[in-house]
């Protein structure tokens, strides 16, 4: 059964909450707690990889063009680079 547009929305705002609450915790630490935890964070590759493609999606974003699927940006990006 497909959830309806409500409790998506409540799904999307409830993680949204919980993402404001984990962002004002890791501010309010001090720099060398945050350090520490950003260490943390950049050592798992899961995360690694999600944060490489949140950037990726902005990097495409600032291009300018045609729309295209995301694996042929991807392939025309590594060609460029190499």
């Amino acid at each position: 059964m497909a959830k309806s547009e409500r409790a998506v929305k409540k799904d999307i705002d409830l993680k949204e909450a919980n993402a404001a609450v984990f962002y004002k915790a890791f501010r309010s630490m001090d720099a060398a707690s945050r350090r520490h935890l950003a260490l943390r964070i950049l050592k798992d590759e899961a995360v690694l990889e999600d944060l490489y493609d949140h950037f990726l999606i902005q990097e495409a974003d600032k291009e300018r063009g045609r729309s295209i699927p995301w694996e042929e940006y991807l392939a025309k990006r590594r060609r460029r680079n190499h």
